[in-house]
């Protein structure tokens, strides 16, 4: 029986500090905004579209974005000058093997002169 009425005096104690403490009771604070609002800078989102924390995070990726294109934009510019560079290589080669080919011949119909020249003086004393 004294525990009965030992509880009963508990909880009436509760309900009452309860009732009459309310915010006080639950610890909650007065001050306005959230737990902490009081500390620290307010920044807000200032007109952005995203946080402050992530707004940073978002620039990163912009900079890196833009980095890895630019990056991008140099490689191929490279692959096209290398590009460029073996076509005027290559049409180089080109223009020296035919004028070889052509040195070539010239010295082959010089060749040809000769044998024939040689082909008649060697018909006419005959």
């Amino acid at each position: 029986m004294k525990v009965n009425h030992l509880q009963w005096a508990c909880v009436l104690a509760i309900t009452v500090g309860l009732a009459l403490g309310g915010r006080v009771a639950l610890a909650e604070d007065n001050s306005k905004g959230p737990s902490g609002w009081g500390k620290g800078e307010k920044k807000g989102w200032q007109g952005g579209q995203v946080p402050p924390g992530l707004a940073d995070k978002e620039k990163q990726l912009k900079d890196e974005a833009q980095k890895a294109e630019k990056e991008a934009r140099k490689k191929k510019m490279e692959a096209e000058k290398s590009a460029e560079k073996q076509k005027k290589e290559a049409e180089k080669a080109k223009r020296e093997a035919e004028k070889e080919a052509k040195k070539k011949q010239r010295e082959a119909e010089k060749e040809a002169e000769k044998a024939k020249k040689l082909a008649e003086e060697t018909k006419k004393p005959a």
